[in-house]
């Protein structure tokens, strides 16, 4: 969290601006030029460059619009491969859960790992699951692998009670104080993260870390400059050349790519 108050920090400072909950319905465009972004309630803001950090196929083809951008683009697009994997388990608890400050892996071997993600291969939620545990004070966060944004054999109404009940007994084994300690629970699976965060397929990397969607084939061949068909739309987030991860490499990369264009 410190890091994005240092972001906004800096970019209050510039007399720049920053606006939460003003959810984007759609960016503006006239012949093939962005030229602003329409928000959920009406609101429209003008800009001179338009920077999405959305996923390339939610910015293109929902904000955008497959119908305004060419026909084979818009099928490189539509192949992007996005298969989110990663549900998230939060944990409040009375503090004694006797976990150490900051972060730390549950993975006993490369055999542990490989059974837990033959279950996502599957269209199942692993039961012996990769975790990644932190924790600062009362609050445990849990990051879960693996679990498939596609369940072939259910539905995740169904089962977010099993992911919870998975994620903390797997958690407990190690650190047998923990179950005692809960006050409350709350979980995000792959279609949550998709509902609540615009993740297309609950796909945190925004695209496969795949030998064919990186470098300069990400986020598709001939477009890992950061922009885009429409003139003055560029592309900064996960999804480009940069991401995924939280380096801010393509965010940089692509605010330069703008002022190239300045």
């Amino acid at each position: 969290g410190r890091i994005a108050y240092a972001l906004v920090a800096a970019l209050t400072a510039r007399r720049g601006e920053v606006r939460t909950g003003a959810d984007v319905a759609a960016i503006i465009h006239d012949d093939q030029r962005a030229t602003g972004v329409r928000l959920v309630g009406g609101e429209e803001i003008t800009a001179s460059s338009i920077l999405s950090g959305a996923d390339p196929r939610h910015t293109l083809l929902t904000l955008v619009g497959a119908p305004e951008l060419p026909p084979e683009f818009v099928w490189h697009t539509q192949s992007i491969k996005m298969r989110g994997s990663v549900a998230k388990v939060h944990l409040l608890t009375d503090g004694n859960h006797g976990l150490p400050r900051g972060t730390l892996v549950i993975a006993p071997s490369v055999r542990y790992v490989e059974r837990a993600f033959d279950a996502a291969k599957y269209g199942r939620m692993s039961s012996e699951p990769y975790l990644e545990l932190t924790s600062n004070g009362p609050v445990v966060s849990i990051h879960f692998q693996f679990a498939p944004h596609n369940l072939r054999e259910s539905e995740w109404s169904q089962e977010r009670a099993v992911l919870e009940r998975v994620a903390v007994e797997t958690a407990a084994n190690a650190f047998p104080q923990l179950k005692a300690s809960i006050r409350e629970t709350k979980s995000l699976t792959p279609l949550d993260l998709e509902q609540i965060y615009g993740l297309t397929e609950g796909d945190l990397n925004h695209g496969q870390l795949i030998l064919d969607q990186m470098f300069f084939m990400r986020p598709m061949p001939g477009w890992s400059t950061h922009k885009t068909p429409i003139e003055n739309l560029f592309l900064c987030g996960n999804g480009v050349h940069g991401g995924g991860g939280l380096s801010g490499a393509s965010g940089r990369n692509a605010a330069k790519a703008v002022l190239k264009e300045l």
